[in-house]
């Protein structure tokens, strides 16, 4: 696969930083260019993900292409018409409000498992993802942020210890993700200050010990951002090209 074909967007739990593309297999490298492009508002709803298209741009077969999408299509994030391919899903806001409510439950269980329990190693780890969003969003660097915030959750549910909660959420993860960046393509000079203090709040609530308190603070972040993205699902129309064809 091309060097520049796509830039690092897959974590693992536990990382400081991204996932050097060379170290990814070629289908998760497909998935972090699709997610991507997603993210960036280069590929919308209803856009189609032609396999013949992508393989070439991305220097490699169509075998790994259909491995990114199948998988893709499985998280919800991309849609399959028989005899036309697959196509980036049209999410609607109720969309939205279900895969909320469930990053709701997982992330406050976890948050409430490891009240309390974090090693000055982890508190590290998970301040210096704080500083790294911090400074990517105040480069402009959304994409960059976004996989700091991702690495940042991704982690607190991998500190849990639950390899099931862990499996749950990472295949919530694209939507998820994808509804998140709906909140991140506006450019705010207050942007990375309150980035920042929300994640601050989040930590600081886990280490004071209270599992009630640390849920809380949890599914409180999660609905903030929620009502965000349902905010701008109901007011901005959604493209629905390449349904119904």
């Amino acid at each position: 696969m091309r060097s520049n074909a796509a830039l690092p967007f897959w974590v693992e739990a536990g990382r400081l930083g991204l996932e050097p593309i060379q170290t990814m297999s070629l289908h998760h490298q497909v998935q972090a260019y699709i997610l991507k492009a997603t993210y960036e508002g280069r590929l919308s709803p209803g856009d189609r993900l032609n396999e013949s298209t992508i393989a070439p741009q991305l220097g490699v077969s169509r075998t790994p292409v259909r491995e990114a999408l199948t998988y893709l299509e499985s998280t919800g994030l991309v849609v399959r018409h028989p005899r036309r391919g697959f196509f980036l899903a049209s999410l609607s806001a109720q969309d939205a409000e279900h895969c909320y409510a469930v990053r709701q439950l997982l992330e406050g269980h976890a948050a409430a498992q490891i009240a309390g329990r974090l090693t000055d190693a982890q508190v590290d780890t998970l301040q210096t993802m704080i500083e790294r969003m911090g400074n990517a969003v105040e480069a402009g660097n959304w994409p960059q942020a976004a996989g700091h915030n991702i690495a940042f959750h991704e982690t607190i549910i991998g500190i849990a210890g639950n390899p099931v909660l862990l499996r749950m959420w990472q295949s919530a993860g694209p939507v998820l993700w994808y509804f998140d960046s709906l909140t991140r393509r506006i450019v705010d000079a207050r942007a990375k200050e309150g980035f920042v203090r929300r994640h601050r709040l989040l930590l600081e609530a886990l280490r004071r010990g209270d599992p009630v308190a640390a849920e809380a603070a949890f599914v409180s972040h999660i609905t903030s951002v929620m009502r965000i993205v349902v905010r701008r699902l109901q007011t901005v129309p959604v493209n629905k090209k390449g349904e119904g064809r």
